[in-house]
């Protein structure tokens, strides 16, 4: 008997349990800029022209103390000079020193700094539990509009430091801080645009500027920002892979073909070298234009040779033209290169949930298992299958048919894994959760075969309700899958 279920919401949900991969490894697929490096937004002292002596004088020895490590020195240096926070330009520094010297940050509200001892730096840091960190509040939105209502005016550069808060915001704490992304992003652009019209800004405040303005579909303002950084810092690849996303985003396809081209023949590094490649494949994707994308995509693999990030651009380019055979081959291709591997399993099923489509990816997984895999590469192979198969269930046998493979791959795992291994606490909460929605999908179904109405056609059997899945059925849980003991 068919389950009544909504088709879209399930596919909805899948993609939301494995589409974090496709944004993880194909990050210039979105509309959005290739970030500028965020350290050292140098925000140079001129812009602190207008701004008192002695309020020039502690701005530049809190910059001697964060050039050399001194962070926390550093803030307390500007909170005691400023201790009603009534300053808009040490209120600017303060900001510049949140965002870049921070150990610890509890959504960008709550800062710890230290100061950095031999040996230390911060990436370390704010990986720990941050022991030894002071903690401070800091609202700068709060202080500026609070100094705003005052009366005193607010400096350019605190409006691009404003900006730059809210970029820090927006970049870590995407749809999880207290107002919607929308509101975080006009608020970094309203901010950006009060300082850009007194010429206050950087390559690195331009570069942030034109991602937050091409995240609000303004193609025009952030081609403007993104050629007025180039001409201060022509050389600056990062800018110019921002402009070709700028292009992108207008449609303007024919007009990347240039920067991609300059910047394949020349790059800094292989991560440039790979951004400007997909920059180029985006492009041909784009247009339609199958002869760029063959170029681009050959010379891709030709220059990461042995990995597999080329092959799943390539996938994701097949899948994404509804080439479906040419997909399943380089799917397997991909897959023989790399058996087992749960990135690529992963990817692979990504690209085809980003149309919709489970079943190639549930064929694709069906494929992998008749070529003899590892216990380990098995039960990767049968989870997917296993969440594939219960996401898009539309019957009681399919979810129990679910459970069963869900069975099969804690077999294998427990042949791969030691016991203590996160992947079977994972399985153990799935098949509970998947247990209570086929027992609820099962007492709705014989609660409506004695529930027939007495009236009208008692031959018509009734439509039982949907089972009780939970929304966020398996939502991150599939990296459990490829955790190592």
């Amino acid at each position: 008997m068919k389950l009544s279920s909504n088709r879209l919401s399930q596919a909805v949900r899948l993609f939301a349990v494995l589409a974090f991969v496709l944004a993880a490894f194909f990050p210039v697929f979105a509309q959005t800029a290739s970030p500028v490096p965020s350290p050292a937004t140098v925000t140079t002292l001129a812009f602190y022209d207008n701004a008192a002596q002695a309020d020039k004088d502690v701005v530049s020895s809190s910059r001697v103390l964060s050039d050399s490590g001194k962070w926390l020195s550093a803030w307390k240096l500007l909170a005691d000079y400023d201790v009603a926070n009534a300053n808009p330009y040490i209120l600017a520094e303060k900001i510049r020193i949140a965002d870049e010297g921070f150990a610890q940050s509890l959504m960008h509200l709550v800062f710890g700094f230290v100061d950095l001892k031999d040996g230390e730096d911060l990436a370390t840091l704010r990986a720990g539990q941050g022991e030894g960190i002071d903690s401070f509040d800091f609202k700068p939105a709060d202080l500026a509009a609070a100094i705003e209502i005052s009366g005193a005016a607010i400096p350019p550069i605190l409006s691009m430091a404003l900006g730059d808060y809210y970029y820090e915001v927006w970049t870590r704490y995407k749809g999880q801080w207290m107002e919607e992304d929308a509101a975080i992003l006009g608020k970094s652009a309203e901010q950006y645009d009060r300082a850009l019209a007194y010429e206050t800004y950087t390559p690195a405040s331009l570069g942030k500027q034109s991602e937050i303005l091409i995240a609000l579909s303004r193609f025009d303002a952030a081609e403007i920002v993104v050629k007025k950084g180039l001409e201060l810092d022509p050389a600056n690849h990062q800018l110019a892979l921002s402009l070709g996303s700028v292009l992108y985003g207008a449609g303007r396809f024919a007009e990347i073909y240039p920067i991609a081209d300059r910047l394949i023949a020349n790059p800094n590094d292989p991560n440039e070298l790979n951004d400007a490649f997909i920059l180029g494949i985006k492009a041909g994707l784009g247009s339609g234009d199958k002869e760029a994308l063959g170029k681009y995509l050959d010379a891709y693999e030709a220059s990461f040779k042995g990995e597999f990030m080329p092959g799943l651009v390539r996938h994701l380019v097949m899948v994404k033209m509804g080439d479906a055979q040419a997909a399943d081959a380089v799917a397997d291709v991909l897959y023989d290169a790399f058996p087992g591997n749960p990135e690529v399993i992963r990817s692979v099923l990504s690209s085809w949930l980003s149309v919709n489509d489970s079943t190639s990816g549930l064929n694709f997984l069906d494929r992998c298992l008749k070529k003899n895999p590892s216990d380990e590469a098995a039960g990767a192979l049968y989870f997917y299958r296993a969440l594939l198969g219960y996401q898009a269930a539309m019957s009681l046998e399919n979810i129990e048919t679910a459970l069963a493979d869900m069975t099969v791959a804690e077999d294998h795992f427990n042949k791969a894994y030691k016991p203590e291994n996160e992947v079977f606490a994972t399985i153990a909460q799935l098949k509970d959760e998947w247990t209570q929605a086929l027992n609820s999908a099962k007492k709705d179904e014989a609660y409506s075969a004695v529930s027939v109405p007495t009236t009208g056609d008692a031959t018509q059997p009734a439509v039982p309700a949907a089972p009780a899945v939970p929304a966020d059925a398996g939502a991150d849980t599939t990296s459990a899958a490829s955790a190592q003991e």
